[in-house]
């Protein structure tokens, strides 16, 4: 039996997935508004390769090492306020604009994670003139299926005892 909120976070993947791999959609241009379960389906789905880093979110997507900034430093994610987080990897590194972006306590932990941060962030080389890509990690051909988002999120789930007598 399919379970419909589930089946529905799959099939709305896709708009952000579209509004990355294709920038010249006509509606791309329009407000968006980032569901909680969407944004957590699609950054955990997807992979960045990075280009000249206009597209790829520096603190969000999985574009540094194959992770995001949010997974590899928590204690500076943390410390950066919700309205710098939506930032390019571009934007981010011109600069190094991403070390303003860091307010609150100066901790321990935040201070080594913040050297650990810096060490990544010099080894980033961004290409002028090309352009960031996305893959879907769920398929070998690195593009979206909603089938496969909606597998997705019952791995590692189990179903109650006496389900299937249900």
């Amino acid at each position: 039996m399919a379970d419909l909120r589930r089946a529905g976070v799959a099939f709305r993947v896709r708009w952000p997935w579209l509004r990355r791999i294709d920038p010249d959609r006509t509606w791309r241009s329009l407000p968006e508004h980032e569901e909680r379960t969407v944004a957590a389906v699609f950054r955990a789905a997807t992979l960045s390769v990075l280009g000249n880093g206009e597209s790829t979110l520096f603190w969000l997507d999985n574009g540094l090492q194959g992770s995001s900034v949010r997974c590899i430093v928590q204690a500076v994610f943390a410390a950066v306020p919700k309205r710098r987080r939506h930032v390019s990897v571009a934007e981010a590194l011109h600069g190094r604009a991403w070390v303003q972006h860091v307010t609150g306590p100066r901790t321990m932990r935040l201070l080594t994670d913040f050297i650990a941060l810096s060490n990544i962030v010099e080894q980033v080389q961004l290409s002028p003139g090309l352009p960031d890509t996305f893959n879907w990690r769920l398929m070998a051909d690195n593009q979206y299926s909603a089938a496969l988002a909606y597998g997705a999120m019952f791995l590692g789930a189990s179903r109650p005892l006496g389900a299937k007598l249900i």
